[in-house]
Formats: C-alpha cells, sequence, structure tokens
C-alpha cells in the first residue's frame, strides 16, 4: 500500500514546503513532523485530498529529494512532484 504526504500548496512559498500534520490537524515545514496518510484514506476522499491548494506525493518520491534543495517555484521541481499536472486535473474536474 502506497503512502503519501500531503503538501498544502496555498501555504508553500519559494523553497519552503508545507506538509499536512498526522490527522490533518494543521501545517509544518518540518518533514518529521509532517503526517503520512495511507492511499486508502486519500481514496476514501479524494477531492479533501487533492485538489487546487493540496496534493498527495508518495513518501518515497519525497525521501528520495531531500538530499537536494527543493523550490517549489522551480520548474524541474514542478516537473518531479508534478505539480502543473496536479493543478491541471483539478481544473478539468471542477468544469
Amino acid at each position: 500500500m502506497k503512502r503519501y504526504y500531503i503538501l498544502s500548496l496555498k501555504h508553500s512559498v519559494g523553497d519552503h514546503y508545507t506538509w499536512w500534520r498526522p490527522g490533518a490537524w494543521g501545517y509544518t515545514r518540518d518533514l518529521n513532523q509532517a503526517g503520512i496518510f495511507t492511499e486508502d484514506e486519500i481514496e476514501k476522499e479524494p477531492s479533501y485530498f487533492s485538489n487546487d491548494c493540496t496534493m498527495p506525493v508518495e513518501v518515497g518520491l519525497v525521501n528520495r529529494s531531500q538530499t537536494a534543495t527543493i523550490v517549489i517555484n522551480d520548474t524541474n521541481n514542478q516537473i518531479v512532484f508534478n505539480i502543473e499536472e496536479h493543478l491541471s486535473n483539478q481544473l478539468q474536474e471542477a468544469n
């Protein structure tokens, strides 16, 4: 079963990613304090966990990227995390 961090696109700025805390109780920039959510949790409420303000990111992908500086507005990082595709899908679903 896949596990995910939830990235807050709304609260992330520059090279500071903001993640949901466990139980969706607030936000943190410290990945060690971020919650880990299961695929089942996300599938039960997809619009809550994946929308134009938030997106699930696989734990393994985030952990692998920690060895480099991550900047949310960097085109390469947007490609790695598929941010543009995520937002495009959200717009299509809204219409």
